[in-house]
């Protein structure tokens, strides 16, 4: 087995990119060893990432749509997948979702926050498997425990994990 030992590989003049290998070769850090990306590299992946010690967006694993939303119909404050929030009334939104599940076996949870701050307790639930559940939304309903819609004040939170 060869060795080359330098201290830096250069793209060649007026490329962008240093390839190593062909395609079917296998790269290694030997153990103990480190790879470090410096502050503002990236690490781009157009294959399958495999042995990284976490979850490939996709996986049924990791959450695929997730969205935090305002109640009182100012809209979406941050989300991932989420193609928006339709407000049907007070305590009844649907949430998009901008990418579609494989089917409506996905897992979906919802909580929000007491707009009252009183002892009633304040339930955010999905709608479930049937109409208010397709591959692209789902419908999303707070209300008291004493069956009282609510618009759930400022902050709702929907997250939801399946296959895509």
């Amino acid at each position: 087995m060869s060795e080359v030992q330098v201290d830096k590989i250069s793209p060649a003049s007026g490329a962008d990119i240093v390839t190593l290998g062909d395609s079917g070769d296998n790269f290694k850090i030997p153990s103990g060893g480190t790879l470090t990306i410096e502050s503002g590299g990236t690490i781009t992946n157009s294959g399958t990432a495999t042995g990284m010690g976490g979850v490939a967006t996709g996986s049924n694993q990791v959450a695929q749509v997730w969205a935090i939303f305002d109640g009182n119909g100012s809209g979406t404050i941050d989300d991932y997948n989420c193609s928006g929030i339709t407000d049907n009334g007070t305590g009844d939104y649907t949430v998009g979702f901008t990418s579609a599940f494989a089917d409506e076996n996905f897992c979906s949870v919802t909580s929000a926050c007491d707009p009252n701050h009183n002892s009633s307790l304040l339930i955010a639930h999905s709608a479930g498997v049937g109409d208010d559940r397709t591959t692209t939304s789902e419908k999303v309903l707070c209300q008291y425990t004493s069956g009282t819609a609510s618009d759930g004040d400022d902050f709702i939170a929907y997250i939801a994990f399946g296959d895509v």
